[in-house]
């Protein structure tokens, strides 16, 4: 671009140079985003932290984000990794979630310097005391994350930084939490304000409605169930029309066209321009950075292009869309009413597509119909394209069966053949002699050997009358006509014949409107359709390809993703409270968190995508954290006494959770408050990672939810059970020592 703008005498009065398209507009442009939402959101922390905190509590808790977000600049740059889309959407994710162990730190500090301690007593007391959860819920997070590398194909190499990048920005915050923020609060006082915290009659307003809440803690239960079960029926078409990417952001359009056959490439060219002008005239001139015709080629979604003299394609160039408000979707509607084959009859087909951001996944229909059998397979091909057609929502169907040239096919009368003396191996071998040529005769030169070839004149060989009228020799040594042998008939040869498998095979491709119908329930239908074709026709078999084929497999490395993510969850859980039962109690609040962000993606009409569920895997490694960190705290309570009865329990478990209250809601406000901006494009918007923003963050508001309630009451029913066991344990042990003095009595 420097180049263009400062040499000007690059071009010359011959030509011009014009920019075709530039890719940094869209990284410019997402960087705005990514900047400005951050500044929106590293505001609002502040802002929360202020309501809850003191100002230099909450200025060096804060300050924990810019730190982070350096260091994980100078790893990208250091590593190799560029900043792109899913890079920048990490950082925006896990914005808020950078100061949440600061919070978890800087709250139980600041509740010790109100206590009347002195700072490097709060300081060092209250980071010892938060250590083991801290840690095990940092490890948590970062476990929910890493099983996304597990994923294969190109959606793994796709969203490969992402995961990475959430875990060394998660690292860094750690460890400023650890080492640097603790030094800044050992070293600054509180003004200790008269009167009450304004936060301590919400805690005891908390602690009270939990007391009873946790007796009817089987009723909270089943309630959660429900709700569970609810938010999966309301939800239940967003998870049924799921897709790879939810995406309006496209910044180019491509018109594929096709003319007659044996239309020329200077034809091509011609009528290709009336379409370039008509292009022109619909987008405004502000939207679009150019237009260029391709002549001889189709845009393809796989890599490679096939070309044909009456073909063309025209690519349009779009300004970001952080800069219009016109969608792709939008110009290309527009487009479609001026630019088709009722108003342009020069030309037998036009299809238009937009280029979706992320990896190439190929068509959004893709089949293949393999067999042996040409007939058959074309046979199933039709029925096929026919099915599509009457399917709402699917359009541009085709398949990779393109016509070539014109061949002419010998039709033998073989009781001729025969009585005349002739085989088929007579005649093509005249054939191939009159069209081909043999080499009659060579002589040789000093450095290399010259062969005579004798052939037809090429002005005979695309005459039909001449081909009848060709000799051929018999055995007897007379002279036969083809034309009393055979029969000509015409037809247009196969441009290609595709192979799979050593067996002929056609793929049939569509496209479809996201809006009406997805890729995926589209193959279902049409496999439905034809769940037949292998007992019809025994040697054809389906196969899947294209963008559902990326679904289906995407789906599962996903499935695999989120349960590695809950085993290791457990693992590290196991570690911190030498406990199996209550690691299964805080688990069990990671589907019960799932139910904010389905219906989040319900109540705003965006289906469920890769990225979306990408965002409810690290969502369970994030519900988690607050639930660890309130148990830690029960645990603790618990531990000062030997065996509580129901009352007790009630009132110590409620104890430890209203102690917890400020930092969960403070984890769970900063980190909602951060992404919010990204979620409502409040600093500019990127619909591809709307969904796993708005994941986290409804998700999140959810799961504070549960960790206030349903957590707490899940402890009181192991805590049931478990004295439950205890209380039967000790029953046998006295009819064991009854029985044993009974004995004793009688042998007495």
């Amino acid at each position: 671009k420097n180049l263009l703008e400062n040499d000007e005498g690059l071009a010359s009065e011959k030509f011009e140079i014009r920019v075709v398209s530039d890719a940094s507009l869209s990284i410019d442009a997402l960087l705005k985003v990514v900047e400005s939402n951050a500044i929106i959101g590293f505001i609002l922390v502040i802002f929360v932290l202020l309501i809850f905190l003191d100002f230099r509590t909450s200025f060096w808790t804060a300050f924990g984000l810019p730190i982070s977000m350096l260091i994980v600049m100078a790893f990208m740059y250091l590593a190799g990794y560029t900043l792109n889309i899913l890079s920048l959407c990490a950082m925006i994710m896990v914005l808020g979630m950078l100061v949440d162990d600061g919070i978890v730190i800087a709250e139980n500090v600041y509740a010790k310097k109100r206590s009347g301690m002195s700072p490097i007593e709060a300081t060092t007391g209250g980071i010892l005391e938060v250590i083991p959860p801290v840690v095990a819920s940092h490890i948590t997070t970062i476990v929910a994350f890493l099983p996304a590398l597990m994923i294969t194909g190109r959606m793994g190499k796709f969203i490969a930084v992402f995961p990475i990048v959430v875990t060394v920005m998660l690292i860094a915050s750690f460890f400023e939490a650890i080492f640097i923020l603790p030094s800044h609060l050992a070293h600054s006082k509180i003004a200790l304000k008269k009167g009450k915290d304004w936060f301590e009659p919400i805690t005891r307003f908390y602690e009270r409605i939990l007391k009873k809440v946790l007796k009817w803690r089987y009723l909270v239960v089943v309630v959660f169930i429900g709700i569970l079960i609810g938010a999966i029926f309301i939800s239940r078409d967003t998870i049924k029309n799921f897709v790879l990417f939810y995406d309006d952001s496209a910044e180019k359009i491509n018109i594929n066209l096709d003319a007659p056959k044996g239309t020329s490439l200077e034809a091509m060219a011609d009528l290709t321009s009336e379409v370039e002008d008509r292009v022109q005239k619909i987008i405004p001139e502000e939207l679009l950075i150019s237009s260029m015709a391709s002549i001889g080629k189709h845009y393809k979604r796989q890599i490679s292009a096939e070309k044909y003299e009456n073909w063309a394609t025209v690519g349009i160039a779009l300004i970001p869309k952080s800069e219009r408000t016109a969608t792709a979707k939008d110009i290309i509607a527009e487009l479609r009413r001026e630019i088709n084959v009722k108003k342009l009859p020069q030309f037998t087909k036009i299809q238009m597509s937009a280029e979706k951001m992320g990896p190439s996944t190929g068509e959004a229909f893709n089949v293949k119909i393999i067999g042996h059998n040409k007939g058959d397979v074309d046979s199933v091909r039709a029925q096929m394209e026919a099915f599509l057609a009457t399917i709402p929502g699917v359009k541009d169907i085709g398949n990779d069966q393109i016509g070539g040239k014109k061949e002419l096919i010998l039709k033998f009368n073989y009781e001729h053949l025969a009585g005349l003396g002739l085989t088929v191996q007579d005649v093509a071998s005249t054939v191939r002699t009159a069209y081909y040529g043999t080499n009659a005769t060579s002589i040789e030169t000093s450095d290399k050997k010259l062969n005579f070839r004798v052939k037809v004149d090429d002005a005979f060989q695309k005459d039909e009358k001449f081909l009848l009228q060709l000799l051929i020799p018999n055995r007897q040594g007379r002279l036969i006509r083809i034309g009393d042998v055979a029969s000509i008939e015409s037809r247009e040869s196969a441009a290609n014949i595709n192979h799979y498998d050593g067996a002929r095979a056609v793929t049939v491709t569509a496209d479809v409107n996201e809006d009406v119908i997805t890729p995926s329930q589209v193959t279902r239908m049409v496999m439905e359709e034809f769940r037949d074709v292998p007992r019809l026709f025994p040697n054809i078999y389906l196969e899947v390809g294209g963008e559902a084929r990326e679904t289906m497999m995407s789906i599962v490395d996903l499935a695999i993703a989120f349960a590695i993510a809950s085993l290791l969850i457990y693992l590290v859980l196991i570690l911190l409270f030498k406990s199996l039962s209550q690691p299964f109690v805080i688990l069990l609040t990671i589907p019960f968190g799932v139910i904010g962000a389905l219906v989040a993606f319900t109540a705003h009409g965006i289906p469920l995508t890769f990225l979306g569920i990408i965002g409810i895997i690290g969502l369970s490694g994030v519900v988690v954290n607050d639930s660890v960190v309130m148990i830690h705290f029960i645990n603790k309570i618990f531990a000062g006494s030997s065996a509580p009865d129901k009352k007790q329990a009630i009132d110590a478990i409620a104890t430890g959770a209203k102690k917890r209250l400020r930092p969960i809601i403070l984890t769970t406000v900063t980190t909602v408050a951060a992404v919010m901006p990204t979620v409502y494009g409040i600093g500019g918007t990127s619909q591809m990672i709307v969904p796993v923003v708005m994941a986290m963050a409804y998700g999140l508001l959810f799961a504070t939810l549960l960790t206030l309630v349903f957590t707490p009451s899940l402890y009181m029913i192991n805590t049931d059970i478990r004295r439950l066991f205890t209380d039967t344990k000790k029953m046998d042990l006295r009819r064991i020592f009854h029985r044993k003095a009974k004995k004793k009595e009688f042998i007495k």
